[in-house]
């Protein structure tokens, strides 16, 4: 999904975070852009790392990155990478949202869920995305309006222009009160790419303990859902569900309402029980467990699918998959 956009070396970036090359960044980071401009327009980043001071343009920030090359940057599909919201997500976001989910509510970036995003592996790189590029460590869900843009253009193969998308990120830390600094992790690449740390030999401090986004991560945010064979599948689409909540719901007739699962103590009613079901009723009851255990089979066999398509991701761009897929039925 990442390669549709091209941002796939975003992906893969994993460096240490130190806090002297963070405050020395953002204190002194500038992005701004003239009405008109292309990638190529000079100066419209400027910031300072471990003493030098640098001036790019767009194209230059990318190619300090690593995020493109230099052939890449000759290119027509580069030049028409999307460096804001694109016809038709900017005026339909909310036909997009209906497409793209089973909320029947409106698209509100305040408070609409990525819970609800009918492709599982969607849900699993807003996540991703919100821990990196929004610095949301919180395990809300909320879908901000740039994620929500990226997995669109994911889905629908837009090309994305990430050098000029992180240098406004960065520029939205500086212009927000109270807003943490993110992506330091990037600002530790970018130093290393620029030449002026070596992560072998330097004198800085560890600003936090690297935290991984693994299958446990994954589980307690409610992405994942644990089996009782000791597999894992994607919880399905919908309201955000408690760690657990997958357990509970197998538990068995006692967990329906009006059950003794929903009273306080055992039972003292003294009603006649129900009489005897007949010979029609039981075969009508069989035929329902037949027409359910087909469709149990066909979702299962589906989530397989989604979860071998997942690893085989994760595996491409170099990164071992949180959890086993199940195998084929």
């Amino acid at each position: 999904m990442f390669t549709a956009i091209g941002w796939r070396p975003y992906f893969l970036i994993s460096c240490p975070a130190f806090v002297e090359l963070i405050r020395e960044f953002y204190s002194t980071f500038e992005f701004e852009l003239p009405t008109r401009y292309t990638g190529e327009t000079p100066n419209v980043i400027h910031f300072r790392l471990m003493g030098r001071e640098f001036n790019f343009s767009i194209t230059q920030f990318n190619l300090a990155f690593g995020f493109i090359t230099r052939e890449y940057a000759e290119t027509r599909e580069y030049a028409e990478s999307a460096c804001d919201y694109v016809e038709p997500f900017l005026s339909h976001y909310h036909d997009v949202w209906e497409d793209m989910s089973v909320d029947r509510q409106r698209y509100d970036p305040s408070r609409s869920r990525s819970s609800f995003l009918k492709d599982p592996s969607a849900r699993y790189v807003q996540r991703f995305l919100a821990y990196s590029y929004s610095g949301r460590k919180d395990s809300s869900g909320i879908l901000s309006r740039p994620e929500f843009f990226f997995l669109w253009s994911m889905k629908n193969n837009i090309k994305v222009n990430l050098g000029c998308w992180l240098a406004a990120q960065f520029k939205t830390v500086l212009t927000k009160k109270n807003k943490p600094l993110i992506l330091e992790s990037y600002i530790t690449h970018l130093a290393t790419q620029l030449g002026v740390l070596n992560l072998d030999d330097h004198d800085l401090h560890l600003a936090f303990e690297m935290e991984h986004l693994d299958v446990v991560c994954l589980e307690n945010m409610g992405v994942v859902e644990r089996l009782p064979d000791g597999f894992h599948q994607f919880t399905r689409p919908g309201p955000p569900r408690a760690p657990g909540a997958h357990h509970s719901a197998r538990a068995g007739p006692s967990s329906f309402p009006g059950s003794a699962a929903d009273t306080a103590g055992p039972s003292t009613s003294t009603s006649a029980p129900p009489p005897p079901p007949g010979t029609d009723d039981w075969q009508h009851l069989r035929e329902q467990v037949q027409d359910l255990q087909a469709r149990m089979t066909n979702v299962d066999a589906n989530v397989a699918g989604i979860a071998q398509n997942l690893a085989q991701f994760l595996m491409h761009t170099g990164f071992a998959p949180p959890f086993p897929p199940r195998p084929p039925l």
